[in-house]
């Protein structure tokens, strides 16, 4: 079930988080499966085709039905649990899995992860290895121009910083893994170019910006601001934008530099702002 998936140095490791998260979860759904049945949510032939589709099948269709369908947090967590390593394998094969996008893809086991008790440890220990892998694969091909290359970009990397967290990541596993993604010997420039310029575009339009990040605990956001303070501020991304060696992608440098009025001053309450001037 990884056929789709764009090859990187990162894919073994990211096809072995996505195999041991099937293995640690329920092989299917229960047929109580919860979801909204009124007339703009879903219909009760294409609930029963959900419960029947055996998980590692489940079409991208399918799960983006049950993504705007059920709402709020389920009683029977076991098909929580099911349905988790199909939206990471869709994820991973760069399948959209929920129809609003926002970066709110994971927001419903992100929800589980924050009430408490979810998911069993196996399953949680998964969830974090392919979160790590996730981005250093979608990283990676954003650096080489094969993957996400902007805000709203599934495998952007700046949408990652949104979307994982509302998922329930922890924040130290997502700013590790762009530490480790940064650090690379050869695309780790490139890779903090493409971070910087999504974060620079997302800083100045009117639009959604970080939205998703309004759903992350303030604890958590204040870390991600931390992180994100200690970044700009750091020697290294002055050299990489004032090095007239290095060849970025197409107008990072003016969308990057509209970041350094704001170095020092991210908090948990600003980077979650649904606008930005």
């Amino acid at each position: 079930y990884h056929q789709n998936m764009t090859h990187s140095p990162f894919s073994d490791k990211l096809w072995r988080a996505i195999g041991v998260a099937y293995g640690a979860a329920p092989p299917g759904l229960s047929g109580a499966l919860e979801v909204c049945s009124c007339n703009c949510c879903m219909d009760e032939p294409t609930r029963q085709k959900i419960i029947k589709t055996p998980m590692n099948e489940m079409p991208g269709p399918l799960v983006q039905e049950y993504s705007n369908s059920a709402h709020g947090g389920p009683v029977n967590l076991d098909d929580l649990s099911a349905f988790l390593p199909r939206y990471l394998d869709l994820l991973a094969q760069g399948e959209p899995v929920d129809y609003s996008g926002v970066g709110a893809e994971l927001l419903r086991f992100g929800d589980a992860v924050r009430a408490g008790g979810w998911p069993e440890p196996a399953l949680w220990a998964a969830y974090q290895d392919w979160a790590r892998a996730y981005v250093l694969h979608c990283g990676w091909l954003e650096a080489v121009g094969e993957g996400g290359t902007g805000e709203g970009e599934l495998e952007s990397t700046i949408y990652l910083f949104e979307m994982l967290p509302a998922g329930g990541i922890p924040a130290a596993c997502l700013t590790d893994a762009l530490d480790a993604l940064f650090a690379l010997p050869d695309l780790g420039d490139m890779a903090l170019a493409q971070f910087l310029a999504g974060l620079g575009s997302s800083a100045t339009k009117r639009n959604p910006g970080l939205f998703a990040l309004g759903y992350v605990p303030m604890a958590q956001r204040q870390q991600l601001a931390d992180w994100l303070n200690q970044l700009l501020l750091a020697d290294r991304v002055m050299e990489v934008l004032s090095n007239p060696a290095f060849k970025g992608p197409n107008f990072w440098q003016e969308r990057a530099s509209n970041l350094f009025f704001r170095a020092g001053v991210f908090d948990g309450e600003n980077i979650a702002q649904k606008t930005r001037t």
